[in-house]
């Protein structure tokens, strides 16, 4: 236990100096350093599985990433990306990011039960409002209306 909680800390750490960069080339106009550093810490915080699961369908990319936390971690990083894209007008490119990344949280919430911290509600209630649902599957639709039902944030 104590093993996958170092994991998780180390995890989060990677990924809040990582956002923090990005940010930083985002706002400097530098889009393309940006969508580089993402996909470098895709690699260095979730591993080469990454290399597979941005292929595959979420379903499969939830079980290559094993843990609710991996799968939370590329669901950010992939909203991201999506920030970055619509920046550079690559607005289908931001719309597949954002479907993915929501696809992703709620993999990841249906891993874990309903049960979400602020963040990942907030995360999922704006993805949610910026995607096309009716492209969700039913399972999809059920959970997020679970989370939905959190409306001033997780029980």
């Amino acid at each position: 236990m104590l093993h996958r909680r170092d994991w998780v800390m180390r995890m989060v750490k990677q990924l809040t100096d990582a956002l923090a960069r990005i940010l930083g080339l985002r706002k400097a106009g530098r889009h393309d350093e940006a969508l580089a550093l993402i996909g470098d810490t895709l690699r260095e915080v979730l591993g080469e599985v990454v290399d597979v699961a941005e292929r595959v369908d979420e379903k499969t990319a939830a079980s290559l990433l094993g843990h609710a936390d991996a799968i939370r971690a590329y669901a950010q990083l992939l909203t991201e990306r999506a920030a970055v894209r619509e920046e550079m007008q690559d607005v289908p490119g931001a719309a597949t990011d954002r479907m993915r990344a929501l696809r992703m949280h709620l993999a990841a919430v249906a891993q874990t039960g309903t049960r979400v911290d602020a963040a990942t509600h907030n995360a999922i209630m704006e993805l949610a409002r910026r995607v096309d649902t009716t492209e969700l599957t039913p399972d999809h639709h059920a959970l997020l209306e679970r989370v939905r039902g959190h409306a001033n944030g997780p029980p």
